[in-house]
């Protein structure tokens, strides 16, 4: 797996073996604010009703891996430093609203 950036950072794009993801900074900064409003609420209503807690630890998750993406980590370094496999930072990566190109 590789990471490619273009411009600067304007848009993240990531190599796996068979697809290749890409997403603009800005749509991926909108999807971080997106999640911190959900987490908000979840956490608010959490208190009254059981069942959140383990949704607000994913969303939170997966905020950081957004931020990492911003900030020019890779999917390895991501995987070390949140202990996650790659399949799962894939699916992150796919509910952040990237778009999947086959790879040619």
């Amino acid at each position: 797996m590789e990471e490619i950036k273009t411009g600067i950072y304007k848009t993240v794009s990531i190599r796996l073996p068979k697809k290749e993801l890409t997403i603009s900074k800005k749509n991926l900064e909108l999807e971080i604010k997106k999640i911190d409003l959900t987490i908000q609420k979840r956490e608010k209503t959490s208190l009254n009703i059981g069942g959140f807690g383990e949704n607000i630890e994913r969303l939170k998750r997966m905020k950081q891996t957004a931020q990492m993406l911003i900030e020019g980590y890779v999917i390895e370094e991501i995987a070390n430093e949140l202990d996650l496999k790659y399949s799962t930072i894939e699916n992150y990566i796919k509910y952040l609203g990237l778009n999947l190109n086959p790879k040619p």
